[in-house]
C-alpha cells in the first residue's frame, strides 16, 4: 500500500502526541507519573570534544519538588542508558541516572578519555563542566555521587579514584565492572602509588566485579593484590565475579551494585 503524505502527517502528529504525553500523568491514575528522559550535549574545553548525555528522572521527581535525589553518573551511555534506566524504573527507586556517550567515530574517544594520559582531562571535564551543568538543572545530593563504568569505562573509574583531591571528593562511590586495567597498566600503577595518600583516609567505596569468561578477571585480581599491598584494600566495599562473558557482565553487576550501594529498598530522598 502506498504511504500517502496525509498518512505520514497523521503518523507524525500521533508520535508528537505520544512524546508530549510521555512523562506526564497516566489517565487512569492522576497521581502516577512516568519517568522523564532528557537528551543533551556539552562541549568540553578540557578535552576539546562535544559529548551527548542522557538524564533519567524517576517517576516521583516532578511531584516531590522539595526533595534532592541520589545520582549515578555512568560512562558509555550509547550502550548503558536504555538498560540501566529500565532497571531503575522497574525498581521504582528515587535515583537520577546521567549517562554520557563515549563519542567519536565508532566510539573511539573511549581509548582517549578512559585511559592515561587522556583520563586526567576527562576527569576535569566531568568534575568541572559536566557535573556543574547537570546539578544546576536537577535536584541532586552532591555529597554522595556514584560513578559507574564497565571495561575501559571501569578503567576510567579506577583512574578517577586516584585523580580525586583529598579535600573534597567528586565521587564517594564507584561501580567498576570488569575494568580493562591492562590498558597502560604501568601508568595506572604509577598514578595509584603517586596519589595513594589522597585516598588512604577517604571513605571512597568500590563495587568491583569481573567476568570470568573472556573477561578481565585475572588482571583485576592482580590490581586487587596490589591495592592490598598498598593498604588500599578498604576501597573494596563489594567484590564479586560473574560466570559470564565480558560483554554480558554490566547488567548483573549493576543490579547487584545498586542493592549493595543503596540497600534492598533503595535510597531515601533528602529535603531541600
Amino acid at each position: 500500500m502506498p504511504f500517502y503524505p496525509i498518512k505520514k502527517h497523521l503518523l507524525t502528529f500521533l508520535i508528537l502526541v505520544c512524546a508530549i504525553s510521555y512523562g506526564q500523568t497516566n489517565g487512569e491514575d492522576p497521581s502516577y507519573e512516568k519517568r522523564t528522559i532528557k537528551n543533551n550535549s556539552i562541549a568540553s574545553s578540557y578535552t576539546n570534544f562535544s559529548y551527548t548525555y542522557h538524564v533519567y528522572l524517576p517517576k516521583s521527581y516532578h511531584k516531590n519538588t522539595d526533595a534532592k535525589y541520589e545520582v549515578i553518573y555512568a560512562t558509555d551511555g550509547q550502550w548503558t542508558f536504555d538498560e540501566f534506566s529500565l532497571i531503575l524504573e522497574n525498581l521504582e527507586w528515587d535515583v537520577i541516572l546521567v549517562t554520557i556517550e563515549a563519542g567519536g567515530e565508532e566510539n573511539k574517544r573511549r581509548a582517549v578519555d578512559y585511559t592515561l594520559p587522556g583520563a586526567s582531562s576527562y576527569f576535569k571535564f566531568f568534575s568541572l563542566e559536566l557535573i556543574p551543568e547537570v546539578e544546576s538543572n536537577y535536584r541532586i545530593i552532591d555529597s554522595s555521587r556514584t560513578f559507574q563504568g564497565c571495561s575501559l569505562g571501569g578503567n576510567a573509574g579506577v583512574l578517577f579514584t586516584f585523580l580525586e583531591k583529598p579535600t573534597k571528593t567528586v565521587f564517594s562511590h564507584y561501580m567498576i565492572f570488569d575494568p580493562a586495567v591492562w590498558s597502560n597498566y604501568k601508568k595506572n600503577i604509577h598514578l595509584i602509588k603517586k596519589n595513594k595518600a589522597n585516598i588512604t583516609d577517604s571513605n571512597t567505596q568500590w563495587y568491583l566485579t569481573t567476568a570470568t569468561i573472556s573477561g578481565n578477571h585475572d588482571m583485576v585480581n592482580v590490581l586487587a593484590e596490589r591495592l592490598n599491598k598498598l593498604n588500599l584494600d578498604h576501597l573494596l566495599e563489594f567484590r564479586t565475579d560473574y560466570n559470564v562473558e565480558h560483554n554480558d557482565v554490566a547488567t548483573p553487576s549493576f543490579k547487584d551494585a545498586l542493592i549493595k550501594r543503596f540497600g534492598p529498598n533503595g535510597p531515601d530522598t533528602k529535603s531541600l
